[in-house]
């Protein structure tokens, strides 16, 4: 999941706002995206009408989601059973999962819709669909 987070937050960040030498020099190898995810973000909702969501989208499940990625107490929790070490995930948190990507990737869908083909009625759609999961 942090995967999918920090992909669609670096892609954002190259498209609204980065130079377009950055892109260029990062298309070539020669340019590294900013280290800190808060300040891609801080950045993104200077010119994206976020109204603060991606900071409170990181805030509440960052650290949840590095506990993942680097085998953290979650990590090592979903994969203990009493008797065994496999997967031990609720049927719950999987759903979770499967919900939050399908949000990112549906919130790509809008800025692609929005930026790249200049459609703000399909973006308008994928927004829709994006809202129907996250509430």
């Amino acid at each position: 999941m942090r995967l999918v987070f920090e992909s669609y937050i670096r892609g954002m960040w190259l498209m609204h706002c980065a130079t377009h030498k950055e892109i260029e020099d990062f298309s070539l190898g020669k340019f590294q995206l900013p280290r800190k995810i808060e300040v891609m973000i801080k950045s993104i909702e200077e010119v994206c009408s976020f109204d603060g969501q991606l900071s409170l989208s990181h805030s509440s499940s960052w650290n949840h989601l590095c506990d993942y990625t680097h085998t953290g107490t979650l990590q090592v929790q979903r994969w203990n059973k009493l008797n065994s070490i496999e997967p031990n995930y609720s049927d719950d948190e999987v759903i979770e999962v499967i919900r939050f990507a399908k949000a990112y990737a549906l919130l790509s869908a809008v800025s692609l819709a929005e930026t790249i083909i200049n459609n703000n009625k399909l973006a308008s759609k994928f927004l829709a669909k994006t809202n129907e999961i996250t509430t």
